[in-house]
């Protein structure tokens, strides 16, 4: 029995009063010894016994669960009745003109079906091409446009229409409950009529139909529903595309005569669910340069879990669920345990969480670092490493933000692998923990194709201890297996905070600075060069897969070389490391003894409810940590030793996995499928012994585990960020795993659906109202079953989560007191580091902020752009991007978050037309990264945060606003360690959304730490306050400007100017002296230039350099077209010369060094001495190459805006 049918089963609960806490985990209960090792004798701790009991009236999670073979049919519906909607681009443009400065700029058309037609139809190469779609559609843009550079690489039809109103109507007949279709009725009046997608295909460039024909998979099920008549079940949706994709591809050419008999026969097949008899839809293309990516619009939506859910039924249908029993609940705070029968607590005083938090329940292994877990940090640690009588194979964590739930999976991850090298140590030989060798196909047939191929079984016992992550949040995947392995991260955690600067790495083994091998770190350090060239990383620990490219990766950088011996660090025996491991293992043994006798005195007089308490380790002890960690490093090596042996088994089931691996998304004809599910999950089990741990997203489970088809066949699954997962997309990792560890928030990002709400009401009709709700998440579900928690008090409901952490150490206040207050009925404890003014490195770091606390900033507006960002709003914004940027000399590291999708669009558009930001690779990637909505940065944290709030307050916008909710701010707040700016107005949000006004953000913004409130201030204020150049705390370089000479001052300072120019600011004044500077020695080495230039040149200088591997972005001279500066800088890796005024005041000059003129006309670039003498001069004379006479060249205004081919017109006569 897997642990997947335990989410379904209801608690049963006993009014016995027996024992809270038992211990029956191997190795971790009593004084250690070798014979115990090797023998696997297990001795029980003597239990606790309750004390009295009371009763108390209290709401308790006891639900009546459907039965699992409900919910998955119902969850199977919702992923099939998600429709497809067409793909929404902008307008196609009346002209196409190429960004030779931007190549891989894309241009997208979309025609309705039979305009499309018409088009091409209207070719007089029509003919021609014999019809051919593709080729007349190439040669019209072509010739039309003159485009001869780009190209598309396949034309998409999204065909056939089926309205809301008909699918409602279906499922009203079918479910025979005509309420929710009524109720839209009334609505479409208002909203329009929704028209879905019915099937997609594509045209390549020979013209013929690619094998990509997809149905809806809403129409299908649909079309199955209409022509129920209790015969046998349709064939699957993946076996009639594959039909139609037969068929269509042996058509020599895809005519519009052959899209319409298709359309015909798919409509007739599909019960005429799509509404027009004939042929309709859009059609869509894109034209991009050679080899740019593309997408595929006519790819219908798949979900990525329906075989899973399919193959969980069967097997549930097969055999039935157990029922799991769970006696009691535990209130972590208030420290009873609950009978619903009885509705009595059994009381607990504070002493008894000792046998939660007690040394014989610790994990034997421990992750490098100085810091130990918080209480209930180490609570959740203790309960998943160990075995207890408190029922739960899946266990759930509640994590806020800051609360530390990374540092709780390292010391779980750290214990698993210590519990592997306590099996490892108990081997004669490495080989010995793999049993016989069985033949993928033992026949004379196969063995003459394949050879003597098959597979090595893995020792059941070593299943338990792969540890595999995974998330529905991709960014979440890749931090959690990037932090584990980065040799920085350890190096941090092991040094300092700024409350223990002194304190030194506690065991020198993970001193990655005097130790580089510690477990296949040059493996390690050439597999993530890959994701990130400056990625150290200590050791091999865990790896990304999931998605086949990372698969192909894995097994091209990592597999191989291993396998080939390419990397093979050194390593003692296999008997050595074993001898050394045991001898660690015995001493960490007999602390574990002597820590459980001296803790019983500090628990008589503990209270629980306090900080102290709450942030504090009963048992924290740097002997007894120091040893564990040793411990874990033996273990490490003891691994190290046993893949690096003579271990042909393993290297043979390695070697199939690559195999494998490489082959996914090709046909498998390698492997039988009659043993696929055997033979993949010992291979795959045997990769654990490598790495550690993998991680993956839900949406690759099902395809990395397709041949796993049974329960317990993994062994700990741990659900990251869980809060933002929707029930099912878990149900195939869960299902096939031995015990889940859930960790996330509920008071975070909810699960996202794409459903529509009313067809999500259908689909989910059968169930209770429990399973209805959007808000429902693999947190949700397992924090139900934990019978280890508390009770949050939000309003007037009472939220019971699964052992909650409540230790906070990311921010300061407000954000902490405002997140607590809101979203954690103030049940968490402020340890979060504040900066010291006096200290010196704190000192530092608060000159970098753009204010000295954190604020609402009150800006208004009435200018709109698209329907939430007001432009007011966003120009303030700017504005302290811009002032960030000087003041921390081109470094950019604040995070820009609004809850608007627009609103981050438009900021980030606004900001590229920045006259202060370069337009360079490093400000790119931080618009791409450090500007969104609160999806992209949940988990994620940053010094200084930008709320963005947009919204006019024209009540347009009322029910956007109302729409932010608790979580949606929770998140918002909580990215922001030591400064928060909310951008927006005040009043507005107030009185159109209640969570902002004076009874909450406000009130519990109110008890921050005195100095470190939310204040109020208007963006005229605060511009005044800390934006202006008069603000000495806030100019950027003011120590040097302070020290040029009086002379330098006035130098600084001329009015001096270029012939013609006309100066508008004090920037421009400050520049002209580099300018003539820069003139004066055009023609000189630039390194010269920079050394020998005067100190006052060198700051000004200097503050053009977005950093020290980027270009500097220089003035050359006046524009020729609005009399702005004409700056040199580069664009990615590209130099080119742009008028300052080209983003701001519509100014049309910006040329390229590679211009095509002179590339093409004159066989040369346009340097950055010719385009001065050009624009010093107006004219510019040299050797035309292939008349060898001079040609002179002037500049003139572009014909268009935009320019033409050239993207500038020249004006060009040879003498």
């Amino acid at each position: 029995m897997g642990i997947f049918d335990k989410l379904f089963k209801k608690s049963k609960i006993t009014t016995e009063t027996t024992n809270t806490f038992t211990n029956t985990a191997s190795g971790n209960n009593s004084t250690p010894n070798n014979s115990e090792l090797v023998t696997g004798k297990q001795v029980v701790p003597t239990p606790p016994k309750y004390n009295n009991i009371i009763t108390e009236e209290e709401l308790v999670p006891t639900i009546n669960y459907s039965n699992i073979q409900k919910v998955l049919s119902s969850w199977t519906n919702l992923e099939n009745f998600t429709p497809t909607e067409f793909p929404e681009i902008e307008p196609n443009s009346a002209v196409i003109q190429p960004d030779l400065q931007n190549p891989k700029k894309k241009y997208t058309f979309r025609y309705e079906y039979n305009e499309f037609k018409a088009l091409v139809q209207s070719s007089p190469n029509y003919n021609h091409f014999n019809q051919n779609i593709f080729q007349t559609l190439q040669d019209l843009i072509i010739h039309k446009y003159n485009l001869s550079g780009y190209f598309f690489q396949d034309i998409h039809i999204c065909a056939g229409t089926i309205s809301k109103r008909t699918v409602l109507d279906i499922l009203a007949d079918y479910y025979n409950d005509s309420s929710i279709f009524k109720e839209y009725i009334k609505k479409e009046l208002d909203i329009g009529i929704v028209n879905y997608c019915g099937y997609g295909l594509s045209i390549n460039e020979l013209g013929k139909f690619n094998f990509a024909f997809n149905v809806s998979p809403l129409i299908y099920e649909l079309a199955n529903i209409r022509s129920m008549d209790g015969s046998d079940p349709a064939i699957s949706l993946k076996d009639f595309n594959t039909s139609i994709n037969k068929v269509i591809t042996h058509i020599p050419v895809a005519t519009f005569d052959e899209i319409e008999k298709l359309y015909t026969d798919v409509r007739s097949k599909l019960s005429d669910c799509l509404v027009d008899e004939k042929m309709n839809g859009y059609v869509y293309f894109d034209l991009t340069q050679r080899h740019a990516s593309h997408f595929s619009y006519s790819q219908m939506r798949k979900s990525y879990i329906t075989n899973d859910l399919s193959m969980i039924l069967d097997y549930y249908t097969s055999n039935p669920a157990k029922e799991i029993l769970s006696d009691r609940y535990f209130d972590i705070r208030n420290f009873k345990a609950f009978n619903p029968d009885t509705k009595k607590y059994l009381i607990n005083d504070s002493r008894n969480l000792k046998h939660l938090v007690n040394a014989s329940l610790y994990p034997l292994g421990k992750w490098p670092g100085i810091y130990s877990p918080a209480l209930m940090q180490q609570a959740a640690i203790n309960q998943m490493v160990s075995k207890t009588d408190i029922p739960a194979p899946v266990f759930s964590v509640n994590g806020p933000p800051g609360t530390g739930k990374t540092t709780l999976l390292k010391e779980i991850i750290a214990d698993y692998i210590v519990k592997r090298a306590v099996e490892l140590a108990k081997l004669t030989n490495p080989e010995d923990a793999f049993e016989e060798y069985v033949y993928f196909e033992n026949t004379a047939s196969y063995k003459q194709k394949f050879g003597d191929d098959g597979f090595y079984k893995l020792n059941d016992k070593f299943i338990d201890f792969g540890i595999i992550v995974a998330s529905c949040n991709n960014a979440a995947v890749e931090n959690i297996t990037k932090e584990l392995p980065n040799a920085s991260a350890l190096k941090s955690k092991m040094d300092k905070t700024s409350n223990e600067r002194k304190k030194k790495t506690l065991t020198d083994e993970f001193d990655f600075a005097q130790n580089q091998e510690i477990y296949f770190s040059e493996l390690a350090e050439h597999f993530f060069s890959d994701f990130n060239k400056s990625f150290e990383s200590w050791g091999l620990i865990s790896a990304p897969l999931g998605k086949q490219g990372n698969l192909i990766k894995f097994s091209e950088k990592l597999l191989e070389p291993f396998l080939s011996g390419q990397y093979q660090p050194e390593t003692l025996s296999f008997s050595a490391c074993k001898e050394l491991f045991i001898k660690q293992y015995v001493l960490v043994r007999k602390l574990q003894k002597n820590l459980t006798e001296k803790a019983v005195t500090y628990w008589e007089s503990a209270d629980i409810n306090t900080s102290t308490i709450q942030s504090g380790n009963p048992l924290k002890n740097k002997e007894f940590d120091e040893q564990r960690e040793r411990l874990f490093y033996y273990a490490l090596q003891l691994h190290k030793s046993f893949v690096l042996s003579e271990n042909i088994p393993l290297k043979h089931n390695l070697s199939v996995l690559k195999r494998k691996f490489l082959s996914i998304g090709q046909e498998r004809n390698y492997f039988n499928h009659k043993v696929s599910t055997d033979y993949f999950t010992h291979v795959f089990n045997s990769l654990f012994f490598l790495v550690p741990v993998i991680s993956t997203t839900f949406a690759s489970v099902e395809m990395m585990f397709d041949h796993i088809n049974k329960p317990n066949s993994l062994g700990l699954l741990i659900v990251d960020e869980a809060g933002q997962a929707a029930p099912q997309m878990a149900a195939g990792a869960i299902f096939r795993s031995r015990k889940a560890l859930i960790v996330g928030d509920p008071k975070q990002v909810e699960p996202v659906v794409t459903t529509d709400e009313d067809i999500q009401a259908y689909a989910m009709l059968d169930l209770e109202d429990i399973y209805r709700s959007n808000l429902e998440s693999v947190q949700s579900y397992a924090d139900r079953l934990n019978p280890l928690g508390a009770y949050n008090q939000l309003l007037t409901k009472k939220l019971w989560t699964g052992c909650p952490l409540n230790i906070h150490r990311r921010c300061n206040d407000p954000m902490f007191s405002i997140s607590n207050g809101m979203s954690y009925a103030d049940s968490m404890y402020d340890f979060s580091a504040y900066l010291d003014p006096d200290d010196a490195n704190d000192s530092k770091i608060l000159k970098e902020f753009i204010a000295d606390k954190s604020y609402w900033i009150n800006s208004t507006g009435t200018t709109t752009k698209d329907k939430h960002y007001v432009t007011e709003q966003g120009d303030f914004v700017k504005r302290m991007v811009e002032y960030s940027y000087t003041k921390n000399n081109g470094a950019l590291t604040l995070f820009i978050i609004s809850p608007f999708k627009d609103v981050t669009e438009n900021i980030r558009e606004e900001i590229r037309l920045s006259n202060i930001l370069p337009a360079s690779a490093e400000v790119e990637s931080w618009l791409t990264n450090n500007i969104g909505t609160v999806h992209k940065f949940q988990g994620k944290e940053c010094n200084e945060v930008i709320f963005l709030l947009g919204c006019t307050s024209d009540g347009l916008n009322d029910g956007a606003i109302r729409w932010v909710n608790r979580n949606i701010i929770n998140v918002a707040v909580t990215r922001a360690k030591k400064r928060l700016y909310i951008v927006g107005d005040k009043d507005y949000w107030a009185d159109t959304n209640y969570l902002f006004n004076e009874d909450y953000l406000w009130k519990y913004a109110s008890h921050a730490k005195k100095g470190y409130e939310l204040n109020y201030i208007s963006s005229e204020e605060f511009e005044d306050a800390y934006m202006t150049s008069t603000n000495e705390s806030t100019v950027s370089n003011s120590n040097d400007t302070d020290n040029l000479n009086v002379s330098e001052k006035e130098a600084t300072s001329s009015n001096s100017s270029l012939p013609g120019e006309t100066l508008t600011s004090e920037k421009e004044l400050l520049y002209q002296e580099l300018v003539r500077y820069l003139f004066d020695n055009i023609t000189a080495n630039p390194n010269d230039i920079i050394s020998e230039m005067p100190h006052n040149q060198k700051i000004l200088f200097d503050s053009c350099m977005v950093d020290s591997k980027t270009s500097p972005k220089i003035p050359l001279g006046k524009c020729p077209v609005c009399g702005g500066i004409v700056y040199q800088s580069v664009k990615g890796k590209l130099a080119y010369y742009e008028c300052e005024n080209v983003k701001s005041n519509g100014c049309t000059f910006s040329v390229a060094e590679n211009n095509l003129f002179f590339l093409n006309e004159l066989h040369m670039p346009l340097s950055t001495n010719l385009m001065h003498t050009l624009l010093e001069d107006g004219k510019l004379t040299i050797l035309n190459p292939e008349m060898q006479t001079d040609a002179i060249i002037s500049v003139q205004s572009p014909t268009m805006p935009g320019g033409h081919k050239y993207s500038w017109s020249w004006n060009c006569y040879f003498k």
